[in-house]
């Protein structure tokens, strides 16, 4: 690994959260070389992928692909409205022309929140969701209405899916997990 990552790379619906929900960051994430990559290094990486990981067990949990996008349609119209209409109005109340391409990037990360919100990702809910509330979001997820139903899992699951990269186990850790260590109930993710 020599710490630099090309958009070809690149997942968008894998990407963790200090690069797609921080505006500041995404905005900087031009490329730094002639190949167009943009370098990171080796822990960011691996933090990364452990968030990646984390996004792979949760799609096997809800039997679906992009499971970060998985608002209903309501609740997507709603945010959508509302990010739109605080946009509108700001670039009005600072007299700048209309940004079509910023109104999208902002409607897609306050997308993104608000899915990380309802699983119990971002704080302050993080911490007041209980690991039962966090099995009836899964639960519920799940077009079979199964979830997941070993804890061990959901802890790992969880510890995965931090919102911050350093509170995310390596890939060693993870794997010394107790779910996995001790032969986790595999069909309480197998579909």
């Amino acid at each position: 690994y020599d710490g630099v990552i090309s958009a070809g790379e690149e997942t968008h619906e894998y990407a963790p959260p200090e690069l797609t929900l921080n505006a500041t960051v995404a905005a900087r994430r031009t490329p730094l070389d002639e190949r167009g990559a943009w370098r990171r290094s080796a822990r960011a990486a691996a933090a990364y992928d452990m968030w990646s990981v984390g996004v792979l067990l949760l799609e096997m949990v809800v039997g679906a692909p992009k499971p970060l996008d998985a608002l209903d349609g309501a609740a997507r119209a709603r945010v959508s409205r509302l990010v739109t209409r605080a946009q509108l109005l700001s670039e009005q109340r600072r007299g700048v022309p209309h940004d079509a391409e910023r109104l999208s990037r902002t409607r897609e990360r306050a997308l993104l929140a608000a899915a990380l919100d309802e699983l119990c990702v971002l704080p302050p809910r993080r911490s007041a969701c209980s690991d039962a509330q966090f099995a009836a979001v899964l639960e519920a997820r799940d077009p079979l209405g199964v979830g997941l139903r070993d804890a061990r899992a959901r802890h790992l699951l969880r510890s995965l899916l931090s919102l911050e990269a350093h509170g995310r186990p390596t890939a060693r850790r993870a794997l010394q997990h107790a779910w996995l260590r001790d032969g986790g109930d595999v069909d309480s993710v197998a579909r």
